[in-house]
């Protein structure tokens, strides 16, 4: 990343600005170290466009509205100011310091803040006038690669078209924010607030979404090429194929995570497709054991005979699916939508964790539906062993030869379920 060129010491007197804005700047210089006679600077609502503020400590400055539009700020302290609903369009922040800084209904359309700190600044939605609607912060078309904004209130702003390769946003807030087109490779997301944010043909290859809260969020045509997603919440959240992607492309996951499978880790890769739109895909003896497709929507999905030992399907759309003789056994399938589908002969039941070399670890892997949706579902000669039931709905539901071992019920819904020869074993 190429420095800011440096530049000669120079005097306010020195650069072309307003006398006036000269003596409130130099009186909130006294005023920033803490010196005799220093005035905290306002600013409010002036027009300083085009004016060169390198390197200048104005922390704590008070400037609502003010015009930087085209100024220099690079490298300058502006950490606690008060810059709400200012202009900061097309404006050199590089390596500005904006911690904790208010910001919100500030325009920065076209600004440059590379290495720029906005830790804990405020970037939410704001309006000078009162009874005029609060305007979305503008940061369409910034850069802010390598920038730091981590824990940033940024609800609801507009980021379109930016760069954030390599940013900071570690527990920001960007719920509703709109992130459409922007370049986050290699970005830090973990802990980030999410929701319902637009993300559409956004590149967060290589990005760190550990923890991530992605509910309801717009992932259309997003590169998540190796994205980590541990622990990520995309329920409810939109994930399609970015443009390009083929069958093939399922294929390759597929085999990649078959080869993780039975290198136990060592080769290939984990399956993660967290929330991808893959509707009536054919999976139809595959082994996804183990693999992450939380939130993911399969209605319809032929799933016949496949492998799901371990896998996570939690808050997943399995409804209308085919997963006739299909081995879910330590499946986390909490919250999941299983109207209608077909379990014909599956196999749901908690397992016991071996370690690597096939030894029993003493642990299990409990196989939970707690609050899943089996209306409707077919679970003709199903196996249910030791399995959490809590709060499942069961309502039209075939339970024709079905076995049941060790189950909890608590809450459940039966409905008019078919139990005919249903059998329970005690527990």
């Amino acid at each position: 990343m190429t420095a800011p060129p440096k530049l000669p010491p120079m005097s306010l007197e020195d650069r072309a600005i307003p006398r006036r804005v000269i003596e409130i700047l130099v009186l909130h210089q006294k005023f920033a170290r803490g010196q005799p006679n220093g005035v905290r600077g306002n600013l409010a609502k002036v027009d300083l466009c085009g004016i060169g503020l390198v390197g200048l400590d104005l922390h704590s400055l008070v400037a609502p509205g003010a015009n930087f539009a085209k100024c220099d700020l690079s490298r300058s302290d502006l950490r606690f100011a008060d810059l709400f609903g200012a202009n900061l369009e097309e404006t050199n922040c590089t390596r500005a310091d904006f911690r904790r800084s208010d910001l919100r209904g500030a325009r920065l359309r076209g600004a440059i803040l590379v290495d720029a700190n906005l830790q804990d600044a405020d970037l939410r939605p704001g309006q000078l006038t009162p009874a005029v609607k609060s305007k979305r912060t503008n940061l369409s078309q910034t850069r802010l690669d390598g920038a730091n904004l981590s824990a940033a209130k940024l609800a609801q702003v507009d980021l379109t078209n930016s760069s954030l390769v390599k940013a900071n946003l570690q527990g920001a807030s960007l719920v509703e924010a709109d992130l459409s087109g922007s370049n986050l490779r290699g970005a830090i997301l973990r802990d980030a607030k999410l929701k319902d944010a637009v993300l559409v043909d956004v590149d967060l290859s290589g990005a760190d979404l550990r923890g991530a809260f992605l509910a309801g969020a717009d992932l259309t045509g997003t590169n998540l090429d190796g994205a980590n997603l541990e622990g990520a919440d995309l329920s409810q959240a939109l994930v399609t194929w970015k443009a390009g992607k083929s069958v093939e492309d399922l294929d390759e996951i597929v085999r990649a995570h078959k080869l993780w499978v039975e290198s136990g880790g060592r080769n290939g890769r984990r399956a993660v497709l967290c929330g991808w739109q893959l509707g009536a895909v054919d999976l139809h003896d595959r082994d996804l054991s183990g693999a992450d497709l939380s939130g993911a929507h399969l209605a319809g999905a032929q799933m016949r005979g496949v492998k799901l030992i371990g896998a996570d399907l939690s808050g997943a759309d399995l409804s209308n699916a085919v997963l006739e003789a299909a081995d879910l056994s330590g499946t986390d399938l909490t919250g999941a939508s299983l109207s209608y589908v077909n379990l014909r002969g599956a196999k749901l039941v908690t397992i016991e964790i071996l370690d690597r070399s096939g030894r029993a670890t003493g642990q299990v892997r409990q196989m939970t539906l707690r609050d899943a949706d089996l209306t409707g579902a077919n679970l003709t000669d199903a196996t249910f062993k030791f399995v959490v039931l809590d709060g499942a709905r069961m309502s039209n539901t075939t339970l024709t030869n079905t076995r049941v071992e060790g189950c909890t019920w608590k809450g459940i819904a039966i409905g008019y379920a078919n139990l005919v020869q249903l059998s329970r074993s005690p527990g």
